[in-house]
């Protein structure tokens, strides 16, 4: 509205009143992580969008590692020597440094396919190329990158391609909401942002005491050395929470990994993985077992879950005198008393491997279905896989939500989706055996009922997948539990091949102290989780320095815009526009008498 405001012809069109007061609500969002996104306003411009198709042609060609080198701290994307060769030879040009018009779109088609993925940091939906926000999770519908780059990627994804947009007026938030007299906010997340919040907006961070005491548990994080064990110790912990009937939020970073986790719920997946804890456990009891053979056989147990099977495993169940059955009663009596849960809960840990754990997944690609997924999240025995868009601003209510069930459509079973066609979307609804979902509770009494349940259980389970680059997000998705007093955990798990490991605590993976350590252990160092934390801190500070400089570079542009946006009201409104236009015509008129005047002969001479 603000920028629009500048661009009327009559003031009737004018649709925003003085800036004097904000209040904006989860203030940190607004103000540091979309400070960074500059707010625009675009008009077409003609071009040939053919080129972004031919230069995706050759850059599709190009090998990562060998042709071009991804960073992906500074996110960017660069040509090495042998790259350029390889590309000169297909454009057929003599150098490519030369080709001064052709190199923003080869850089953007470099960027495209390096550093940029699918269902992380956009999806294809409707032929369409969609943004997806990093911080919250959801789709962006109407915005698109800048400098080639959205084109670069619809040529990528063989999508249609839109004409680039030219900016016609910029304003980032920061600029903006410091034009208002008097500002404030409100957010569980600004204390770490307190430095920030006072030197570029001037405002004070107070602390308010919570209404009822927080009683969560927070576990600290565990720790894996590589991805494999991490996706296999939180289908684990997720089992044990199903078996136990505890209701758990699973946040996961990105819409890939929120499907990773639910791929690995399924009941085949969850039989390879007890008996490869089964034995992995009598292994370390069993001293009659030669070393040799017990150095093969964990060879064997650490291989990606889905290159192994049962015919692997079944020998060395039947050497260590174990059933070869995932749901023989030895195996579900031993891991109910492994998990200290009751024998009464056994069939859910049955049912678990019969036909895998039912589950609800909430990211960007069913953001329709968000209500009715978030009303069943506080189930008993409810497990949800949720990106960001489970963070932020939603309030899981324990024994359910209290709203209308909508009716389910055939086919959104997880048993279904085996014969579902290619084109067909995968329900949000997966796993478990085909029955329809039980009703949501219908009156404030039945839902006090079911949340007492839960609470006896130990309320809702959180359960983070990675940290986030901002402690700010972690904590978010940590408050969806023990809210209004209620009882709640939280859990991180962590391996040392995640992103923010591995872009910004590098040294933490190379410590010498890791060698030693086995591959499926997972562990609980006080050390790690500090290094992991002093590592957000530092993507922190970098950030707050990337959001310093465009504030910086926009303080220029700031001062011109406002000097021009105030000129251009005045004339919008009349004020004075006889004595400015006199001062111009003066202007304009001795600057064109200084150039083409004498100026070594008086005014009284000229001809």
């Amino acid at each position: 509205d603000y920028l629009r405001d500048n661009m009327v012809y009559s003031p009737d069109d004018l649709s925003q009143r003085e800036l004097y007061y904000a209040i904006i609500d989860e203030v940190d969002s607004i103000l540091i992580d979309e400070a960074r996104t500059p707010h625009i306003i675009s008009g077409q411009i003609e071009e040939d969008l053919s080129i972004y198709t031919r230069v995706d042609s050759y850059v599709r060609r190009l090998q990562a590692g060998r042709d071009y080198v991804v960073d992906e701290k500074h996110h960017a994307v660069t040509l090495t020597e042998e790259g350029t060769e390889r590309l000169e030879q297909m454009m057929g040009v003599k150098n490519l440094a030369d080709e001064v018009e052709l190199m923003p779109y080869i850089n953007a088609a470099l960027k495209a396919h390096g550093y940029f993925k699918k269902d992380v940091h956009y999806v294809v939906r409707g032929g369409e190329i969609i943004i997806v926000d990093e911080f919250t999770g959801r789709l962006m519908h109407g915005r698109r990158f800048s400098d080639g780059i959205h084109q670069a990627l619809e040529a990528k994804e063989g999508v249609p391609i839109k004409q680039e947009s030219q900016t016609i007026a910029v304003v980032t938030f920061q600029n903006y909401f410091r034009l208002y007299q008097k500002l404030a906010g409100m957010t569980g997340t600004a204390k770490t942002e307190e430095e920030e919040f006072r030197k570029i907006y001037g405002m004070d961070v107070v602390c308010i005491p919570t209404h009822r005491p927080m009683i969560r548990v927070d576990h600290p994080d565990v720790v894996y050395k590589n991805m494999e064990a991490k996706l296999r110790g939180i289908a684990l912990e997720i089992l044990r929470l199903y078996t136990k009937q505890q209701p758990v939020l699973v946040g996961t970073r990105s819409i890939e990994m929120s499907e990773v986790v639910s791929s690995r719920l399924t009941f085949d997946k969850l039989q390879l993985l007890v008996l490869i804890e089964r034995v992995r456990r009598e292994l370390e009891a069993n001293k009659s077992i030669d070393k040799a053979k017990k150095d093969e056989w964990r060879k064997t147990l650490l291989m990606p879950l889905n290159t192994l099977s049962m015919r692997q495993i079944t020998p060395m169940l039947r050497e260590l005198g174990l059933p070869t059955s995932p749901t023989d009663p030895a195996h579900v009596k031993w891991f109910l008393e492994h998990w200290e849960l009751p024998e009464a809960n056994a069939e859910y840990f049955i049912e678990a491997m019969e036909h895998g754990i039912p589950h609800n997944v909430l990211n960007a690609k069913y953001h329709e279905k968000e209500a009715a997924i978030i009303a069943e999240a506080g189930r008993k025995g409810a497990v949800t896989i949720a990106t960001n868009m489970a963070g932020r601003g939603v309030d899981i209510l324990l024994g359910g939500s209290i709203v209308k069930q909508e009716p389910k459509p055939e086919g959104e079973n997880g048993e279904d989706n085996a014969e579902a066609t290619p084109q067909e979307e995968i329900s949000f609804r997966r796993g478990g055996r085909v029955r329809a979902a039980p009703p949501l509770p219908l009156s404030e009494q039945e839902r006090s009922v079911a949340a007492e349940e839960v609470r006896k259980l130990g309320g809702l389970f959180v359960l983070g997948t990675e940290r986030h680059e901002s402690r700010r997000i972690d904590n978010q998705l940590r408050g969806r539990s023990g809210r209004q007093g209620d009882p709640g955990e939280s859990r991180f798990y962590l391996s040392l091949e995640d992103e923010l490991v591995r872009l910004f605590a590098e040294n933490l993976r190379n410590s010498p102290l890791l060698k030693t350590w086995p591959e499926d252990e997972p562990l609980e160092a006080k050390m790690l989780t500090k290094a992991i934390e002093g590592a957000q801190k530092r993507v922190e500070l970098h950030n707050f320095s990337i959001r310093k400089h465009v504030l910086q570079y926009d303080d220029v542009l700031n001062n011109q815009r406002l000097q021009i946006y105030s000129l251009r009201r005045r004339v919008l409104f009349g004020e004075g526009t006889r004595e400015l236009a006199l001062n111009y015509i003066d202007e304009v008129v001795s600057e064109v008498v200084d150039e083409f005047a004498p100026r070594n002969l008086p005014p009284t001479e000229w001809d």
